[in-house]
């Protein structure tokens, strides 16, 4: 007798797994959607028409696929290959960094951008007769910006609107120092901000271009980011902008009992119930790190489907879950760094076998741990270094004339005036 999806096993008086252990993976209804970034929610009440989303395809991922993933209409994926030219960028996104698409009211596509590897910007936009057209941008000109400057006063949204910044760029802003600030409790007033976006497609109406560079300046500490051709911001110095991200959060490679599966037809009732996350068989007790830096959102007990469970939030687009554990060695609301222990593997809640059920959401979207592109935190060295170092120079360059028109600007308010 054989079953699709799950693993046989006889467990031994230790939990270890043996040959023919079985487990049933969790049904998603089982467990709630992962909190949204509080940031991200109110903005989405606030102007979710006017929002430019983001995707990072993994190297399993087709237009189709993206399309799927995201939830958009096929009939957009219709229009988009009729027109001129989009195929030769849509066929394959091998070449694509990042996509970024706008919707309107319906739900329907209104633009869909793509950054490519190459540093082209490619964008499909409806036009007055509801109709697609396409626009590139080479990448190989000199950068063209606007600076957008502001203090903090209040929220962050209400303060960058004030200076004149976009709901789309305000989020990006916070996604570009996911890692080194929660910009839900950590700004504070007084805090200032400055933001170079790219202005090249200013003519292509209603359009929201990249930022090019970001500063935040802080009572003790000041944030820097540039962008380069390959879609990343790094620090002036070549830095990646992110926490390192590990695929594996037992710290190494283990036997995958049941993988990510969106049409998994269950074993035991034969109902196709997706499969959002990633089984692996291992002995009760085994250990789980954390795989990014991130932030305690749920360290529970006693769930009658995940049993005991945690879900931290990495950075302000990922966010990671645990099922099935046996101990919790973190609590609700607690700082970790990649590689804590945070608490080892079990048979808890709806499980017939000792195994880790790991999950993970990128932008509240489940997606496959084992494909999808994650960040990296890598440094350039070496020939790649000295050519960002040239291409951001410009960039650098105006925002240390800023800070420094600033800087006198302040010295200048804070003299005493004469009598």
């Amino acid at each position: 007798m054989s079953f699709s999806g799950g693993s046989f096993a006889n467990s031994n008086d230790k939990g270890e797994p043996g040959d023919f252990e079985f487990h049933a993976p969790l049904f998603d209804s089982e467990l709630e959607a992962p909190e949204q970034d509080p940031l991200q929610s109110f903005i989405e009440q606030k102007a979710g028409q006017e929002i430019w989303r983001e995707y990072t395809p993994s190297s399993s991922d087709n237009i189709w696929t993206f399309f799927q993933n995201q939830s958009l209409s096929e009939l957009d994926l219709i229009d988009l290959f009729k027109v001129d030219k989009a195929e030769a960028y849509l066929a394959d996104l091998e070449p694509v960094e990042t996509i970024r698409y706008q919707l309107y009211g319906n739900n329907r596509l209104a633009r869909l951008s793509l950054t490519m590897k190459s540093g082209e910007t490619v964008l499909l936009q409806k036009n007055e007769d509801s109709l697609f057209a396409l626009s590139i941008n080479s990448g190989d000109q000199l950068p063209e910006f606007k600076t957008f400057t502001g203090e903090i006063q209040g929220s962050l949204y209400q303060s960058a609107r004030k200076s004149g910044v976009s709901t789309s760029a305000i989020l990006q802003f916070a996604t570009i120092f996911q890692w080194q600030i929660d910009f839900n409790k950590d700004l504070r007033a007084g805090d200032h901000f400055e933001l170079l976006i790219d202005d090249s497609l200013k003519n292509s109406e209603g359009f929201d271009g990249n930022i090019l560079a970001a500063r935040l300046y802080q009572e003790d500490e000041t944030h820097t980011a540039v962008r380069y051709s390959d879609g990343q911001y790094y620090t002036p110095e070549g830095k990646m902008l992110s926490s390192s991200f590990s695929r594996y959060p037992l710290g190494k490679k283990s036997r995958i009992s049941s993988g990510f599966n969106l049409a998994r037809k269950h074993p035991i009732t034969g109902q196709i119930r997706p499969h959002r996350g990633t089984d692996w068989a291992v002995p009760v007790g085994s250990a789980v790190y954390a795989p990014a830096d991130g932030v305690i959102v749920k360290a529970q007990k006693n769930h009658p489907a995940a049993g005991t469970f945690i879900e931290m939030r990495n950075g302000r687009r990922y966010v990671t879950r645990y099922l099935h554990l046996s101990q919790l060695n973190v609590k609700t609301g607690q700082q970790v760094r990649k590689g804590d222990l945070i608490g080892r593997t079990g048979n808890t809640g709806l499980s017939t076998g000792p195994h880790l059920h790991y999950e993970l959401f990128v932008d509240g979207q489940a997606v496959d741990v084992m494909t999808a592109k994650l960040p990296t935190g890598e440094a350039l060295q070496g020939d790649a270094l000295t050519r960002f170092q040239i291409a951001t120079h410009p960039l650098i360059s105006a925002m240390n004339q800023d800070q420094a028109e600033t800087l006198i600007a302040r010295e200048e308010n804070l003299r005493p005036k004469a009598d």
